[in-house]
């Protein structure tokens, strides 16, 4: 075999002979890590332009605590089904290093469902599916 190279079932993908494989996770982490989470925050304003399309908010919104939890109280059950689906998808969106990606979406789902007065079921269905979704990345570290 070719110095620099390995082979097995990455056959044909080289390292440099100045750069020991470990070296390149070292890098190839935090690179993945960035890339996930620009893949989520990207999906997530995809979900909330989809709220902000199906449920737009009401004349005189002023942005306030008060206002923001009455805009939640008055979802659609249907649009909050929706970002349930859409909540779990992000999270599970981000396949370089993903336990980190999906630990971040869930710390900001619970902050979300902390602060707004959404029903008892999207809380619960939100939490199951964003993680059902980290499942995957849990099992690979295992």
């Amino acid at each position: 075999m070719a110095r620099g190279s390995y082979g097995g079932s990455r056959a044909g993908r080289r390292y440099t002979a100045a750069m020991p494989r470990s070296a390149w996770s070292v890098v190839r982490i935090p690179l993945g890590v960035a890339a996930g989470l620009a893949l989520t925050f990207a999906l997530v304003v995809g979900v909330e332009a989809f709220s902000a399309v199906v449920h737009p908010v009401p004349e005189g919104f002023d942005g306030s605590m008060e206002a923001t939890c009455e805009h939640v109280r008055n979802y659609p059950a249907w649009v909050l089904a929706v970002a349930i689906v859409l909540w779990g998808g992000a999270a599970g969106a981000g396949r370089a290093a993903p336990a980190v990606v999906a630990a971040l979406v869930a710390a900001a789902l619970a902050l979300n469902i902390s602060m707004l007065p959404y029903p008892w079921w999207f809380s619960a269905g939100a939490a199951i599916a964003v993680l059902a979704a980290m499942l995957p990345s849990l099992r690979r570290i295992a």
